[in-house]
């Protein structure tokens, strides 16, 4: 998968939520597998994360609305790795679903910002992005 793929994405994202990281996963079997990351010195552009490594991912998964990490607290409950996010100067995440036309869950984009930053209008103006990215998938 090239980042190149994900350009006309990136750009959009970024001109509803500003220059934040941002990752794309897909769905496997056992996990997810990294396609792309914004910010590769936070985020490597690829890896595996398993199920069991990530129940939040599950969670998401079985959802079909916007999961909402917002503060230290949110996310110390949702990511074991809530200490590389708030490293990187980011205190909520959002983890937006991708399914497919019949709903089948296809991955997931997860955004990284500020406490306060995801408002419902940016909530549902983000997921309706994610919806529109299955082809990438």
């Amino acid at each position: 998968m090239t980042a190149d793929k994900f350009s006309p994405f990136v750009d959009t994202i970024q001109a509803l939520v500003g220059e934040t990281p941002f990752t794309i996963l897909r769905y496997r079997d056992d996990g997810a597998e990294r396609l792309f990351s914004s910010a590769p010195e936070i985020y490597a552009p690829e890896g595996f994360t398993n199920w069991n490594e990530a129940p939040s991912m599950l969670e998401v998964q079985g959802g079909h609305s916007p999961m909402l990490s917002d503060g230290k607290d949110a996310l110390m409950r949702n990511f074991p790795d809530w200490d590389v996010i708030t490293g990187s100067g980011c205190d909520a995440l959002v983890n937006l679903l991708v399914c497919d036309e019949e709903g089948r869950p296809l991955g997931q984009i997860n955004v990284m910002g500020k406490v306060g930053s995801f408002t419902p209008d940016i909530l549902d103006q983000m997921q309706a992005l994610a919806d529109a990215q299955a082809h990438l998938f």
